[in-house]
């Protein structure tokens, strides 16, 4: 992720007056507006009376982001981009060997 758009969030997370548990709470919205968007796009049962767009998803997509970055430049929590990337190479290991493990089922 570009090095700039990162210390822009760190700035804008410093300046926020929302806590760690406002932020939570806003990623759990966040994720609720997306799954919003995500139903009628796929056309699920109940919810193809919505028009939504890729570019709606993409907004909570980035929402989402925006929030979840937050919560890791908080106060509170202070880890770095790089700490988390690190802990996305691990956790990504672990989801390709889940899937592999369901290949061979």
């Amino acid at each position: 992720m570009n090095e700039n758009l990162l210390e822009y969030i760190k700035t804008l997370t410093q300046t926020d007056r929302k806590g760690l548990l406002g932020k939570t709470l806003k990623g759990m919205e966040e994720l609720g507006e997306l799954s919003k968007h995500v139903l009628p796009y796929e056309n699920e049962g109940s919810t193809t009376h919505r028009f939504v767009t890729k570019d709606q998803i993409l907004e909570d997509v980035a929402d989402g982001m925006l929030v979840l970055l937050s919560i890791l430049y908080d106060e509170k929590i202070d880890y770095t981009f790089d700490q988390l990337q690190e802990k996305m190479l691990f956790k990504c290991a672990k989801w390709a060997e889940l899937q592999q493990r369901d290949m061979r089922v």
